[in-house]
């Protein structure tokens, strides 16, 4: 037999709060066009997109393939209602050269024009330990290291660092959360030193043993676009008891 719980509510429900998001409408659409554009395009299993005002910190757009209709409620696919943006967490990879390289110019380990000597190859052992990158390059400026994405040249310029990068990683927000206004929201994780293997140090300048979201990937460009200084993320424009706060003055770099 099937038995029913009846509770009575005997709080009163609490009055809805106006609110303003800081996404554009216009621009949510468009990106939202293109991610789709792009994940038909690549035969991909999903995307995701964000545009951020760096100088605010504001969120414009953001946009994840595939998406669920919310009239729809009865055929919803569970999995499709996720803000990946946000939830989900990733090794990304080569984009992590990036700030590799930003530690490496803040400790003053290198310079944009020095000369390092990515061996010619696609394949060389450093330490012992195996690098490979998709396109050999010669001797190439530290600049062009980045411009072009060798791993064998990052990592032996990340070696000159050692469990600095680890510091740096964090410094940019990695391996924490945002704290924007959203559930869900997962920290990430960067490899601790003391987890480290002989291999670990490599894998970090070039985007493996760190893994993390892309609104954490987007907040730290907005560092660097902002000349070092630390940004708070905004999903929220204002409430209607006051605006949200959008600035932050303390400088990371």
């Amino acid at each position: 037999s099937k038995f029913y719980f009846h509770k009575e509510t005997t709080a009163p429900g609490k009055k809805p709060e106006p609110i303003q998001l800081t996404i554009d409408g216009t621009l949510q659409y468009l990106v939202h066009h293109e991610l789709q554009k792009v994940v038909t395009q690549w035969q991909a299993k999903g995307g995701s997109a964000l545009v951020l005002d760096p100088q605010s910190g504001e969120i414009l757009a953001i946009a994840n393939v595939p998406d669920f209709d919310p009239n729809k409620s009865d055929a919803l696919d569970m999995e499709c209602t996720n803000n990946s943006a946000i939830i989900d967490t990733y090794e990304l990879g080569s984009v992590i050269k990036t700030f590799a390289a930003l530690a490496a110019l803040e400790e003053g380990v290198t310079t944009p024009d020095e000369i390092i000597d990515c061996k010619n190859t696609r394949s060389t052992y450093i330490d012992g330990r195996k690098i490979n990158t998709v396109y050999p390059g010669g001797k190439l400026t530290f600049s062009q290291v980045i411009e072009q994405s060798n791993n064998i040249g990052i990592a032996q310029v990340t070696k000159r660092l050692g469990p600095k990068i680890y510091d740096h990683y964090l410094r940019l927000g990695f391996g924490q959360k945002t704290h924007i206004p959203f559930p869900g929201e997962q920290k990430g994780f960067v490899n601790h030193p003391s987890q480290w293997s002989k291999q670990s140090l490599f894998s970090l300048s070039y985007g493996y043993e760190i893994r993390c979201s892309l609104i954490q990937l987007a907040r730290a460009f907005c560092i660097i676009a902002r000349n070092g200084q630390d940004i708070q993320l905004q999903l929220i424009r204002a409430t209607t008891k006051s605006p949200i706060p959008t600035t932050n003055d303390t400088r990371l770099y």
